[in-house]
């Protein structure tokens, strides 16, 4: 007995022991960066701001210019995306109100990396940015996507002086999609030919959340080194894809069953018999859901009648919340929602990790479209219900 007691101490010292070097080990995982500054057009003294996000941790911090010179230093785990920007002295304590118009912020996005960085120009937005191999790759990543989002903006500006009034809000529409199928190509062949560079790993995990093309994102993941695919970001990834393909453009939808804001049990199966079905994920808090609302209430109003339903479903955790969300914007379509918030059951099912989002779904039950936004709807919808 006295030996078992012996050994059970000496499992306990050893994981007394580890718990102690947890923290120790998570602080040599931290390595110091040191970044220096200097700005030579600054009209009046001003504070340089730094702010970034490491290890889930939300940091931000601040210095006023000595003679147009600033230094930061601190510990990170890894090269995260930083933010760094100038506001004058005198305007730090303003807050605009609605209506104010808020002068530009000189600023840049930049990786923040564990050595020495040099931000060096007129202005923080043109300054040279000197520091390690993922900032180099960073500015060949934003390089490329400038390309094209200067053709575009181009592009744009001459086809604006042929076109009438009457044409220019459906033009800029299919030109924006353009533009943007443009800068997610010129991603896409970054990430393609540097598999192995951290901004290629942030670039897929940042949009994994959201993935409106499966087989370019699939193309891209299998690329990637198979330490950042059995990294916990990039485990998180492949399920998030797998999710997407299982509901991509062509696949049948799942059915699911969820109480509407009467008290009673509605399900999709039940509201698909040979209509076209819009399924819209959305929440009272969410702002950019809040823009779709009057192009939901006209197709809703325009098909109604010609067998077309939506259903939304509520990301909602309160119930007085989403209900007076339904009565202050007059929806007329069914409403759906379990008060789980983000875990609400049919957006799990839906691997919905943003919102908004929606499907929209065939008299056969089958996906035909996905995040229809603004008049795209509207547009679709006039294609396929005669």
């Amino acid at each position: 007995m006295q030996t078992m007691n012996i050994h059970k101490m000496k499992i306990k010292s050893f994981f007394l022991l580890c718990a102690m070097l947890v923290p120790l080990l998570d602080a040599l995982a931290q390595q110091k960066f040191n970044l220096e500054g200097h700005i030579t057009k600054i009209p009046a003294p001003s504070y340089a701001f730094l702010s970034y996000t490491d290890g889930g941790k939300y940091v931000q911090d601040s210095i006023l210019l000595k003679e147009g010179s600033f230094a930061f230093q601190g510990m990170i785990n890894r090269p995260v995306k930083a933010n760094l920007w100038l506001i004058p002295a005198d305007r730090i304590t303003i807050r605009p109100k609605v209506g104010d118009v808020v002068p530009t912020v000189d600023g840049t996005e930049m990786m923040l990396e564990p050595t020495d960085i040099k931000v060096e120009g007129a202005t923080i937005a043109s300054s040279i940015i000197t520091a390690g191999p993922v900032q180099a790759d960073y500015e060949l990543f934003k390089r490329l996507l400038d390309i094209e989002i200067k053709k575009a903006d181009q592009m744009w500006e001459e086809k604006e002086k042929l076109i009438s009034k009457d044409s220019v809000a459906a033009v800029s529409r299919r030109m924006t999609s353009d533009k943007w199928a443009k800068i997610d190509l010129a991603a896409k062949g970054f990430v393609l030919s540097h598999p192995n560079s951290q901004v290629s790993e942030d670039y897929l995990t940042d949009n994994s959340v959201a993935i409106e093309d499966p087989e370019g994102f699939d193309e891209m993941y299998n690329a990637m080194s198979l330490a950042y695919k059995t990294s916990a970001a990039g485990t998180i990834v492949a399920q998030r894809l797998a999710i997407v393909k299982k509901f991509a453009i062509g696949q049948p939808a799942i059915d699911f069953s969820q109480m509407n804001d009467k008290g009673k049990m509605v399900s999709l199966s039940q509201i698909n018999k040979g209509k076209y079905v819009l399924i819209d994920f959305w929440a009272s808090w969410c702002g950019p859901c809040r823009a779709e609302y009057p192009y939901l209430k006209k197709a809703y109003n325009q098909y109604q009648g010609k067998n077309f339903e939506i259903i939304g479903v509520s990301l909602d955790d309160k119930k007085a919340n989403w209900l007076n969300a339904i009565k202050s914007n007059g929806f007329q379509w069914i409403e759906l929602c379990d008060l789980k918030g983000r875990q609400n059951e049919v957006a799990k099912a839906y691997g919905i990790a943003a919102i908004p989002q929606s499907f929209l779904i065939d008299p056969q039950g089958k996906i035909i479209a996905k995040n229809l936004r603004g008049d795209d709807l509207l547009d679709k919808l006039k294609k396929v219900i005669r």
